[in-house]
């Protein structure tokens, strides 16, 4: 007898169900959105159907399966019956015309060599927004269906276990099954059905692992969107995309209509080269048959794309998201961020709202860059081959490599799902909680800013900016449990850095674990250990056993954490570092593994002279006479909402610091830098703090912001328009100012208060950290030669008489400073990686690293006053 359960599919995530396009998401013939049912059809191709079985008539070992069978499978270790007969699952009638329900996930790879983005690697998909409902509706056959297996295959729905269309494990598709009163009633009926003894699969399970992000430096995960070209025209990747959406539709139209016999006839159409490459293996009779859905959906995408841009401009162009600038003297919002945080759309029932986010495949990519560095140092450089294009072969082909069996493979499913990563917070979008920072290019040969360098952005900052998310173990061993655990740990010591400006110090996030749920079969090997390691119980759930682990004490089971140490020793076997980087063929050092020389430089600058740097967004006074920056802060744009002048988080910022700190590298170099155009032939200051050319190479140092010492005192200085300053001195074409205690006449005090006093006109007016103030901040390298760890040690501390000129004013006695090295660790990976309780540092002594420079002219230029 057939029978029917009611109900509602509501997304607990974002969801893609793609088309042949790989971009928009799969709709029926008259536009309607739905999710497939059985496998049948065009959805023979598409893996993620709810039930169904498809044998590949060519490659048998490419069957696939339904996703009610494969979970009928992981619970009971067998086939699944046939007495499902069709699912349907359509987006509730309450969807209007004005809201699609459609929002652009957009993301890019990551090259593991460059640690950039790779080229031609990005991707966007239309996906339904988080919230939204599916009416749900499945008929199955009441006589051949195992009741009490039927009931327990639905409940995993009902709690939130389970995951439609692609691109599960990076944060989209997680579904939650809402029954209506008769079928909640029907399957409470079924799971009273007396039933035979069930043998369920021992080794199924979940590890479920809610984690907090708090972002204890600078993190930004940019937003794609509202970028300007050198035109400076928004989004003319959108123009473009549209463009070869609508050359591709007009060739297909050509093609169906007769116009044009064959591809052939195409080739010099706009376009046609690329069509007649993409398609020329397959017969043009069966091309035609998909050419009437494949017009309708280039021209989906193009009327989505449309829409789409107008409403990601009008949340970019809001004011909370517009820069500060001057005009006559004047105070006024002029253009949007150059970055400001991603951001995806939700719905609420009624409407769709932004809400930043950091996205699953963000979260997945990092923790998968960090497990094959981790990998490959300890096998010295062999391991995880997984890679981008800049090598000639792009999967794995390793069936027993531990990073593809956790994070997946080319035809293989990752064991570890992640979510998105969203605030806390009930404000989603946190406006007046962001942090501004400025950057901008400075010519060596001047010493002045570089025209149209001008970078501004919005950063997350703080505990107000918590995120959760969860990472989600399906059938793991202690293998795979004990690798989690060991990223888990980097993760929580800020050594998996998210989104971007990673060599600025941005993106080290903390990652406290809130809580662990094991859901494991009674009497398996897992629930077993987790009575040995006394982890509380908590009852019941469905068919599983349910643990659960508070906070970060699993940190403190000792027990749990000695079966880890053992299961990962297990997994990764022999020890054995590389001693030096691993060197690609365009000369260049990966950032794929790690080597020797690594570790962190714990530094204190001491200011010698008044030093400024000055604030980003709003100046914090202003007059008719003049406006006044305050120094640098970790601080929201708008006055408004920053702290009071002097009780703020001041700090000098990390590009500050690179910029100086590159300028003497590159002087110690015998070669230095000429402006390199090619990766292949780059710089040694290049290889090592990073370039941006045709492609990009994330630098091998990171620098902290220097955090303010609690002592330190400011005060006001003015300096007059048209001021003229100290001579100054070129040292292999590059501008430097000398040190001088004589301050100049173009300089005016206007004393230690909160507001300047005495403010004149025609001056520009700065608050200055006063001379012996502190700043403390560290310098972590990666994969350095000696050669490199000598020079860099040098640029920092110079020598004795020597110093460095950061800031404004650096012509009028402004800007001197002294750096000194305070701590070395080196970073032992080996015993790093034998236990989740070391950190494996090591004291560095830098005596053995200091050298002799002879370069008197750069010396002459660094020397201090008597």
């Amino acid at each position: 007898m057939k029978k029917t359960i009611n109900g509602k599919l509501v997304l607990k995530g974002p969801l893609y169900r793609g088309n042949s396009r790989k971009t928009i998401f799969s709709r029926g013939d008259n536009n309607e959105v739905f999710l497939p049912g059985r496998i049948g059809g065009q959805a023979k191709a598409m893996m993620s159907a709810f039930t169904g079985f498809w044998q590949h008539p060519r490659n048998p070992r490419n069957n696939n399966l339904g996703l009610f069978e494969n979970l009928w499978s992981r619970l009971f270790g067998e086939k699944m019956p046939d007495f499902i007969s069709h699912v349907t699952c359509t987006l509730d009638d309450s969807v209007s015309d004005k809201n699609p329900h459609f929002d652009l996930r957009m993301g890019l790879a990551i090259d593991r060599d460059r640690m950039a983005q790779a080229e031609d690697q990005n991707f966007r998909l239309e996906t339904v927004y988080k919230g939204t409902v599916f009416d749900f509706s499945l008929t199955f056959d009441d006589n051949k269906a195992d009741k009490f297996k039927f009931a327990t295959l639905l409940q995993e729905l009902i709690q939130g276990r389970f995951w439609f269309g692609a691109q599960k494990s990076k944060g989209l598709g997680k579904c939650r099954l809402e029954l209506d009163e008769p079928s909640r009633e029907l399957i409470e009926q079924y799971k009273r059905t007396d039933s035979p003894k069930i043998n369920f699969n021992a080794y199924s399970n979940y590890i479920i692992i809610t984690l907090d992000l708090i972002p204890d430096s600078p993190l930004l995960v940019s937003w794609p969107w509202g970028n300007q070209d050198d035109s400076e025209n928004r989004d003319s990747w959108i123009d473009n995309l549209t463009e070869e959406t609508r050359q591709h539709q007009n060739i297909m139209s050509e093609l169906n209509t007769g116009k044009a016999r064959d591809l052939s006839d195409i080739e010099s159409m706009p376009g046609g080269k690329k069509f007649k490459y993409e398609h020329e293996r397959f017969p043009i009779h069966q091309l035609k048959k998909n050419f009437p859905k494949a017009i309708q959906n280039d021209q989906l995408l193009m009327d989505f794309l449309h829409s789409h841009r107008n409403k990601v401009h009008e949340e970019i162009d809001r004011e909370a998201n517009r820069d500060f600038r001057e005009q006559s003297g004047q105070v006024v919002k002029g253009k949007h961020y150059d970055q400001i945080f991603y951001r995806t759309l939700t719905w609420d029932g009624q409407d769709s709202t932004w809400e930043i986010t950091i996205p699953g495949n963000t979260m997945k990519g990092a923790f998968r860059t960090k497990a094959q560095q981790i990998l490959r140092t300890i096998k010295a450089g062999k391991g995880c081959k997984e890679s981008t294009p800049t090598h000639q072969d792009r999967f794995c082909d390793d069936r027993h490599c531990p990073v593809c069996l956790l994070f997946g493979r080319q035809g293989s499913i990752a064991r570890v799902f992640f979510s998105d990563a969203c605030p806390v917070s009930e404000d989603k979008l946190l406006d007046e909680k962001h942090r501004s920072m400025d950057q901008i290019s400075v010519d060596p040969k001047t010493g002045t800013s570089q025209d149209n360098t001008k970078q501004n952005a919005l950063f997350a900052y703080g505990p107000e900016f918590t995120f959760r998310c969860e990472l989600v173990l399906t059938d793991a061993d202690f293998k795979s449990l004990a690798f989690i655990m060991y990223l888990l740990r980097e993760l929580n010591l800020g050594a998996i850095p998210l989104g971007g400006k990673k060599s600025l110090g941005f993106g080290h996030v903390q990652g406290r674990i809130t809580q662990m749920d094991f859901l494991c079969m009674p009497e398996s090997t897992l629930d077993k250990n987790l009575k040995r390691w006394k982890v509380k119980k908590n009852g019941t759930e469905n068919v599983w056993q349910h643990y659960q682990v508070d906070g970060d004490k699993i940190w403190k089971n000792n027990k749990f954490i000695e079966n880890m140490d053992k299961s990962f020793s297990d997994l990764m076997g022999e020890m054995k570092i590389p001693e030096k980087p691993f060197i690609t063929p365009k000369k260049f050092v990966s950032h794929r593994q790690y080597s020797k020389l690594c570790g962190m430089l714990t530094c204190e600058l001491e200011a010698l002279t008044p030093t400024h740097v000055r604030e980003s967004g709003e100046p914090s006074f202003q007059s008719s006479e003049a406006l006044g920056y305050d120094f640098c802060s970790m601080s929201p744009p708008g006055n408004q909402q920053k702290p009071p002048v002097g009780q703020r988080e001041y700090v000098i910022p990390p590009s500050t610091l690179k910029g100086t700190l590159r300028m003497i590298f590159n002087l110690l170099s015998q070669k230095p830098c000429s402006k390199c155009s090619q990766i292949d032939k780059l710089c040694d200051t290049c290889k090592l703090f990073g370039w941006v050319g045709d492609s990009a190479l994330m630098g091998r140092l990171t620098f902290s912001p220097a955090g303010s010492d609690e002592k330190n005192q400011f005060e006001w200085h003015g300096i007059s328009f048209g001021y003229k300053g100290a001579q100054s001195m070129q040292v292999n074409d590059v501008r430097m100012f000398p040190h001088t205690n004589i301050i100049n006449e173009a300089v005016s005090r206007h004393g230690q208060g909160v507001e300047p006093s005495d403010v004149q006109k025609n001056i520009s007016l700065n608050r200055y950290a006063k001379t012996g103030s502190v700043f403390s901040f560290k310098v972590h390298f990666t994969n350095l030669q000696r050669e490199e760890l000598q020079k860099l040690i040098w640029a920092i501390e110079l020598e004795k008489g020597l110093g460095h000129k950061i800031g404004k004013g650096k012509a009028l006695h402004f800007g001197s400073c002294r750096i000194n090295i305070r701590e070395a660790h080196l970073i032992d990976w080996k015993k790093r990686f034998s236990s989740l309780n070391k950190l494996g540092l090591a004291d560095l002594d830098i005596a053995e690293f200091r050298i002799e420079v002879e370069n008197n002219e750069l010396k002459k230029a660094l020397t201090l006053p008597q």
